[in-house]
């Protein structure tokens, strides 16, 4: 069925309804101007998606930028998602060794208060928790403990694994006694290494495509450790087999 814009006449699919409270000062006053009369107190207008975005102010740039935001919330959404996975892989692996796994990030103790704290120019207090890793794991034999700070990536070349410099750098800054744990997730394998002893002055830095945001690029195969190879209660043959069978867990959800 087809319709007349009762603004332009063009006889278009589908009327946008606007009434005079989405109206602009200025479409009151022509309206005023041109019949001579006052812009009346209740009036709604059936118009084309094209009149309506002019009659409303809609920009393309507005447009885009809605666009934008939205694609900005679901990548955050699926990314969080990632990160919750593999802090759940990771949970398992240590429990199913021997060890006590608490959870220790500030999205586990500040919950009310996280949503509030920007980055940008954030006090050294509120950077140290935003930075706060993950897990504590805790070998009870030896007396150890460890902080695990997690993260999840779909890279195809754990060669050339994009972290973001501002976030390592702070992880550097205000933690740097705690261990980078890496799920890659296409190859469900996992790399570590301590905060501390990853070389930044000689890790290459990239630009990301969109934004102005700088990356450390790390080569995880050499750069990085497996878990066997540094917890001790890691049995390497069993971890294998478990992690196999964690694959095919994730295969059978997929």
């Amino acid at each position: 069925m087809s319709y007349e814009c009762s603004r332009c006449s063009r006889i278009v699919e589908k009327l946008v309804a606007i009434d005079d409270a989405q109206r602009s000062a200025e479409d009151s006053a022509d309206w005023s101007g041109v019949l001579g009369i006052p812009w009346p107190s209740i009036y709604t207008e059936y118009v084309c998606i094209t009149c309506a975005r002019e009659i409303l102010q809609i920009t393309d740039k507005d447009l885009i930028r809605e666009e934008r935001l939205t694609s900005i919330q679901t990548d955050f959404q699926i990314s969080l998602l990632k990160g919750r996975l593999a802090q759940v892989i990771i949970e398992a692996v240590f429990r199913e060794f021997g060890y006590e796994v608490y959870p220790y990030g500030y999205e586990s103790n500040l919950t009310n208060i996280v949503k509030f704290m920007r980055k940008g120019s954030a006090n050294i207090p509120v950077r140290k928790i935003r930075a706060t890793p993950d897990l504590f794991v805790y070998d009870r034999e030896l007396n150890d403990g460890f902080l695990l700070e997690i993260k999840a990536t779909n890279t195809p070349d754990e060669t050339k694994f994009w972290i973001s410099k501002w976030v390592l750098d702070g992880y550097n800054t205000h933690w740097s006694e705690a261990i980078l744990i890496i799920y890659c997730i296409p190859s469900m394998k996992i790399y570590c290494r301590q905060v501390k002893d990853i070389p930044l002055e000689q890790l290459h830095i990239e630009e990301s495509p969109i934004g102005d945001h700088l990356n450390y690029v790390v080569n995880l195969e050499s750069e990085f450790l497996t878990l066997p190879s540094f917890f001790r209660l890691i049995e390497p043959s069993r971890y294998q087999d478990l992690c196999q069978r964690i694959s095919r867990v994730l295969q059978n959800f997929h």
